[in-house]
């Protein structure tokens, strides 16, 4: 997982945050990205929008420094900071190449920063992964936020003083200057009854939002005022395995998830979804770390998954790793 984050303000309006406070900003989600960090930042000119995006890069495809984000195209029109993973990557790539784009990396940003630069929210039918992603346009002044359709990678957003400020988590936004932490007692109220940490798109804080599954979020910063339009363009679909048995779905959606430069391993409870999913992995690798933790103790031993993932690692055939929490 990487870590994402900028602001975006009205036209004329400054950033509210001097390069070292974003920086920071930008560090507060180093965890999620410890192996890289990039700032794209622009101050507000007579003749430059003011903007900064910010990434940290945990590296999984294509790690070399061709792949460093913030990414631009080549005219500089436009600019994406991006956390994900996309697992039709290479079939995207050789459509986006058909259409005369000319590739740097061999990273999944870049094809998803030319296909969403060239499509707009008509990309969306055509990812097949996991994201959150913003998309800076600079000829038009316009911020893009996007979250895949299942919701799997996080990202949330306020308004503030004209200024878009959005981040991965919630604690990078509260780091800008002009934002506090209020809390939003509906959602508190909420999470103390459900242990949901947000209703819709509100979160615990006060006015502070999440993208919605499958949203995209269009803001317009071209005027003294922000203006968003937020849509929901059809996500892709499998149509074509229709007649495909629950094996082979199964199975190729664990391939698709095997792409990576670095090692990769698999948790394991023992239960029938990640033996499944760690069995066919070990088929197609050769080889397969998996992991189990929890507390063996909780509920008089009736809830200890070590003894069954024992047995499942043991039966695929792993190199097996226990992590108790006492």
């Amino acid at each position: 997982m990487c870590g994402i984050c900028g602001v975006v303000p009205a036209r004329g309006t400054s950033l509210g945050i001097d390069r070292a406070g974003f920086d920071r900003l930008r560090d507060r989600l180093a965890h999620r990205g410890p192996d890289d960090a990039g700032t794209h930042w622009h101050e507000h000119t007579a003749t430059e929008h003011a903007v900064a995006l910010g990434h940290r890069r945990l590296a999984i495809i294509d790690p070399t420094d061709a792949a460093r984000q913030p990414m631009s195209t080549p005219d500089g029109r436009f600019t994406i900071v991006y956390n994900g993973e996309l697992y039709n990557e290479p079939e995207l790539r050789h459509d986006l190449i058909e259409q005369g784009v000319r590739f740097c990396s061999a990273s999944d940003t870049e094809p998803l920063l030319h296909a969403v630069s060239r499509w707009g929210a008509d990309a969306c039918a055509r990812l097949r992964g996991m994201y959150a992603f913003a998309l800076w346009d600079r000829d038009e002044h316009r911020l893009t936020l996007a979250r895949d359709g299942l919701g799997i990678k996080p990202l949330y957003w306020t308004r503030t003083d004209q200024r878009v400020v959005f981040a991965s988590e919630i604690p990078a936004v509260l780091m800008h200057p002009s934002i506090a932490a209020a809390p939003d007692w509906a959602t508190v109220s909420g999470y103390i009854s459900t242990v949901r940490t947000t209703l819709d798109d509100r979160t615990l804080y006060d006015d502070i939002r999440c993208i919605r599954p499958g949203e995209w979020i269009t803001i317009d910063a071209g005027g003294e005022s922000l203006r968003v339009t937020r849509t929901a363009p059809p996500q892709p679909t499998n149509s074509a395995n229709t007649d495909a048995s629950l094996y082979d779905v199964i199975q190729d959606s664990v391939l698709a998830h095997l792409r990576s430069d670095v090692p990769w391993c698999s948790l394991l409870s023992g239960g029938i979804d990640s033996t499944i999913i760690a069995s066919l992995a070990i088929k197609q690798a050769g080889s397969l770390r998996t992991y189990v933790s929890g507390a063996p103790d909780a509920a008089d031993g009736l809830a200890d998954d070590f003894s069954f993932a024992r047995e499942a690692a043991t039966a695929i055939g792993s190199s097996h790793t226990e992590g108790p929490v006492d």
